[in-house]
């Protein structure tokens, strides 16, 4: 079957261009389209509502309201910087994405949110120099909305359109520039503190040499853990109702070569771990003194995440993306069973809940914090809380961002590929063909 890679609509086997969108019909999606998928619909719909409804909250709303109290028309400000003007953010990276999809340039949403990062940067640069005045008025009101529009959509985007890529009748560029943009981001947190005037040495030199450290962990003892988790022994050995084994006699290529926004997210990963452990670990079981609930002790918090990154790291990193790229299996001659050889089961989803429940303490904490311990939940110290959780967050994320990355595009640039030749070459793992054609004989 065929489907049409702009709208999804089912082809005809006669058809030159699909007849419901016009689209050429000899680049094609070989699976039914998924239910979630970016098209030009979408952006023009999130366009128009958002513009409405930017319309309505900044002109009509306050000019038929003149009468009401202030507070209420700042209410209505509010809901417009949270709704409409993102709304239109939104809907113009998706008609973004939706063009690089059909043009078959996926890496330029790549590019889109390498710039999500800049583009904060620079427009707060631009702030502290213009000072006042309507430039300053629209730069303000728009930095957020679609800075962070770019970052987070294009996230998104990127991961439903690789869907979409890998069902395509045709090869692809995968990925471009997928070094330099990730290069670029590990600049921007240096940056950032910059621009807000900080001189602290321990910014500057502390996050590269931390995320080097970190890579030279990765480096030296990923393909040993790597071992460890196939064998499920301390020792690495294979015993003998033990045999490795491989679905497909080859490594995924984009196991090897990730795109910028997968590199990203590996490095996000890490960011969680450390997090889950300060915020939440630290709640249940406070061995040291740590403020989460406050910009003072962010630092402190960080400190403490940079050597659990050095040290622990390695547990969700590099060995689940060896895991990937080599799609090792286990076979157990005894009861004649087939394993998927993996890190700890389950690991990723355990450190996304607690990256969340260790958020929602930080809310709780900052709630506290303000109030003393009084009147904690209405609705206005839950949304005042939320907001300084989710800066205090951002915050962490950048500081963790630069060693957490760089480690990262250091171990995709010159170790993954070597480590997965160890790998084989120590394992040396059939393929599942031939332990089905021995027990066929």
């Amino acid at each position: 079957m065929r489907y049409c890679l702009s709208c999804g609509n089912k082809l005809l086997e006669e058809e030159m261009f699909c007849r419901k969108c016009g689209f050429r019909t000899d680049i094609y999606l070989m699976e039914p389209p998924p239910k979630i998928r970016i098209t030009k619909r979408l952006a023009v719909i999130l366009f128009i509502a958002g513009l409405t409804l930017h319309l309505i909250l900044e002109y009509i709303l306050p000019f038929i309201l003149h009468d009401v109290p202030e507070e209420y028309l700042m209410a209505i400000i509010i809901l417009d910087d949270l709704l409409a003007l993102p709304l239109i953010a939104v809907s113009l990276v998706f008609y973004l994405a939706y063009i690089s999809k059909v043009r078959l340039k996926p890496w330029l949403i790549d590019v889109a949110t390498a710039i999500g990062f800049l583009l904060n940067i620079v427009i707060f640069f631009l702030l502290k120099q213009i000072g006042s005045g309507p430039l300053f008025d629209i730069l303000y009101y728009l930095r957020y909305p679609f800075s962070y529009a770019l970052i987070l959509v294009g996230i998104f985007s990127r991961k439903l359109i690789d869907k979409e890529i890998d069902s395509l009748n045709i090869e692809v560029e995968h990925t471009r520039y997928e070094n330099l943009l990730a290069a670029i981001t590990i600049l921007v947190p240096l940056l950032f503190f910059a621009s807000y005037g900080s001189t602290s040495l321990r910014i500057y030199i502390g996050m590269p040499t931390i995320g080097l450290a970190t890579w030279l962990i990765w480096d030296i003892f990923s393909t040993k853990l790597v071992k460890i988790y196939v064998f499920k022994n301390l020792s690495g050995r294979k015993e003998e109702w033990m045999e490795v084994v491989r679905l497909e006699d080859k490594v995924k290529e984009r196991g090897l070569r990730p795109h910028f926004i997968d590199m990203l997210l590996d490095s996000f990963t890490l960011t969680l771990l450390t997090y889950s452990i300060i915020v939440l670990g630290l709640e249940l079981v406070p061995v040291v003194e740590v403020d989460t609930a406050s910009v003072e002790g962010l630092a402190n918090t960080v400190q403490y995440s940079w050597i659990l990154l050095i040290l622990l790291s390695i547990l969700v990193g590099p060995s689940q993306w060896l895991f990937d790229a080599l799609d090792l299996r286990i076979y157990n001659k005894k009861v004649m069973i087939v394993e998927k050889a993996s890190p700890f089961r389950y690991l990723d989803e355990f450190i996304d809940v607690f990256a969340l429940l260790g958020f929602l303490l930080t809310i709780r904490n900052v709630s506290y914090k303000v109030t003393g311990g009084k009147n904690m939940f209405g609705f206005s110290k839950i949304y005042f809380a939320s907001q300084t959780a989710l800066f205090l967050f951002i915050l962490y994320w950048l500081s963790m961002l630069t060693p957490s990355l760089l480690a990262t595009l250091l171990y995709y640039k010159f170790s993954i590929t070597r480590h997965v030749s160890e790998v084989l070459r120590e394992l040396k793992p059939r393929s599942i063909e031939e332990i089905i054609g021995e027990k066929a004989i």
